[in-house]
């Protein structure tokens, strides 16, 4: 019986030594630099690609396509892309937000730490309110999504909310409208006294 345990002991250490271990899935995420986005301003946000090789650390990125969305009209209007260095910009020519390929595949030492930002998209806000951007790819497309050389295509799938706020007043204005005001009533009380 001992030797069963033994066995069956180093037997389950084999197989856990040699299980694949659980692999991350590639994911997106927006970034933008501003925490605080009020009316007027123009920001940008970033699409990153994180675990780009958690599939196959042999395969190589040869391009990807996206179009920017945003919840509410009204409130962000889309003033264009700044692609990657990596890649040759061809959104214009897809008709597309963002999209490159590559001449020379992106591989896994090009990546350091698998992250890799695609593209910066620049919106302008306009009013204020809550808003939220989707970043979406459609497969339907041959354009759209990450394009690896070996495995299937990838769609692009993320979004995040922003709050974008009033332009508070100045203090300066305040003070001239208060000046004014109080000016105004000078002149009511020297007219009517």
């Amino acid at each position: 019986m001992k030797n069963l345990i033994q066995i069956l002991t180093l037997v389950t250490v084999f197989l856990l030594s040699i299980a694949p271990s659980h692999a991350a899935i590639i994911s997106f995420s927006l970034d933008t630099a501003s925490n605080q986005v009020q009316v007027g301003d123009s920001f940008d946000v970033d699409v990153i690609v994180h675990d780009l090789f958690a599939n196959d650390l042999t395969d190589s990125l040869l391009a990807f396509g996206l179009n920017a969305l945003y919840s509410t009209n009204g409130l962000l209007a889309f003033t264009g892309s700044t692609i990657n260095p990596l890649f040759e910009d061809n959104s214009v020519n897809y008709g597309l937000n963002a999209a490159g390929w590559v001449y020379d595949a992106i591989t896994n030492d090009v990546v350091v730490g698998q992250t890799l930002t695609l593209a910066s998209l620049h919106f302008q806000a306009l009013a204020a309110g809550n808003v939220s951007i989707f970043v979406d790819s459609e497969l339907s497309d041959f354009n759209q999504g990450l394009t690896f050389l070996n495995q299937d295509r990838s769609a692009i799938n993320v979004s995040s909310n922003f709050t974008i706020s009033a332009v508070p007043l100045p203090p300066a204005l305040l003070i001239f409208i208060s000046g004014l005001v109080g000016m105004s009533f000078s002149a009511f009380r020297k007219r009517f006294v």
